[in-house]
C-alpha cells in the first residue's frame, strides 16, 4: 500500500513505470482523520493534514511511537509488519510469518538489483541512472533540495533541520582537487534558487540545460564523478548509483542527532552539515 499524504507532504507515487502489472497492488492508502478532497501539488506541506492539527491525533500518536521507539515492536507483534526504518539488518528478520515489509528502505548496492533496474529503465525508454554513459564528460554535481525545508520551522510535523548552508558545499569543494578542474553542476527542486545561494559563496556552478524532471535528475547526478547530497532520499539513491558507475559521494550526517545512518555505500565520505538560520531569507520567500 502506498499513502501519497503519509508525511505530511504530497508525494504521488512515481515508479508504477518500473513496476509489472501483477507488480502493482495499490496506491490509494488511506490517512485515519483526513479527506482528500481537493489536488495537492507536489513537494508541497498538506495545510489541512492531522498532522498540521493542534488537535491530537492518529498520526500524532504514531509520530509518538517513533519516537519512543514502539513502532517497529508493536507492527511486528500486532500487525506482522516489518518496518525496516532504514535499518539494513532487519531485512534479515523476513520470514513467512511476515505479511508485509514498509520503509524506510536502506540504500543497498547490489550487482543483481542494479542490472534488474537497468534493464527495467531500458524497458520504459528512460536514461538509466543504473549504467555508466561513457560519452558524457566528467561532472561534480551537487543535489541541493530545498522545496518543503523552506517551511520546517513553520509546521508542526518536520525534523526542524531547515535548507543547508551553502558554505558547507564550498567546504567541501575546496578539499577536492578535482574541483578545479571539473565543471560543477546542482540539480535541485528549485534549480534557480539553488544557483543563487551556491552563487552568493562563491562556488562557480551551472544547471544542467533540457527540462528538469525527478528522473532526469536522479540520471544526471547518478553520472557524476564526484556527487555532493543533502539529507535526502534521492542523494541517498543517486549516491548508490555513482558508486556502481565507478564514482564517489559525499553524503551528510543526520541534522537531527549528528550520526551517520546505519547503512553504507562504499565509495561515501560523511560530512556534518551545516543549517541556514531560521532567520535567512530562503524560509520567508514564497
Amino acid at each position: 500500500m502506498y499513502y501519497p499524504e503519509s508525511t505530511g507532504t504530497y508525494w504521488p507515487f512515481e515508479i508504477e513505470f518500473l513496476l509489472k502489472p501483477e507488480e502493482l497492488c495499490s496506491v490509494t492508502g488511506v490517512i485515519k482523520g483526513y479527506i482528500n478532497t481537493e489536488s495537492h501539488e507536489k513537494g508541497k506541506i498538506i495545510r489541512d493534514h492531522p498532522l498540521q492539527l493542534d488537535s491530537f491525533s492518529y498520526e500524532h500518536l504514531l509520530v509518538l511511537m517513533r519516537k519512543l521507539r514502539l513502532e517497529f515492536p508493536l507492527r511486528y507483534l500486532l500487525q506482522r509488519e516489518l518496518a525496516v526504518e532504514a535499518n539494513p539488518k532487519r531485512l534479515k528478520l523476513f520470514n513467512s510469518w511476515i505479511h508485509s515489509i514498509s520503509g524506510g528502505f536502506p540504500p543497498i548496492f547490489s550487482p543483481a538489483i542494479a542490472d534488474e533496474m537497468n534493464k527495467r529503465f531500458e524497458k520504459a525508454q528512460l536514461d538509466s541512472p543504473f549504467r555508466k554513459m561513457n560519452d558524457i564528460e566528467k561532472y561534480i554535481c551537487i543535489h541541493y533540495r530545498i522545496g518543503d525545508k523552506r517551511t520546517n520551522f513553520k509546521t508542526n510535523f518536520n525534523d526542524h533541520d531547515g535548507i543547508f548552508n551553502p558554505e558547507i558545499f564550498a567546504e567541501i569543494l575546496s578539499s577536492i582537487q578535482k574541483s578545479k578542474s571539473l565543471p560543477i553542476y546542482v540539480i535541485s527542486d528549485e534549480p534557480t534558487v539553488a544557483l543563487k545561494l551556491l552563487r552568493e559563496v562563491g562556488i562557480q556552478v551551472e544547471t544542467f540545460t533540457g527540462r528538469s524532471n525527478i528522473w532526469r535528475d536522479l540520471f544526471l547526478a547518478s553520472q557524476a564523478e564526484i556527487l555532493i547530497g543533502s539529507w535526502s532520499q534521492v542523494s541517498q539513491l543517486a549516491a548508490i548509483c555513482v558508486f556502481g558507475n565507478g564514482g564517489k559521494s559525499f553524503l551528510p550526517l543526520s541534522s537531527k542527532n549528528g550520526r551517520s545512518a546505519k547503512w553504507r555505500i562504499p565509495s561515501n565520505v560523511w560530512f556534518s552539515p551545516k543549517i541556514l538560520d531560521p532567520s535567512h531569507w530562503i524560509y520567508q520567500a514564497p
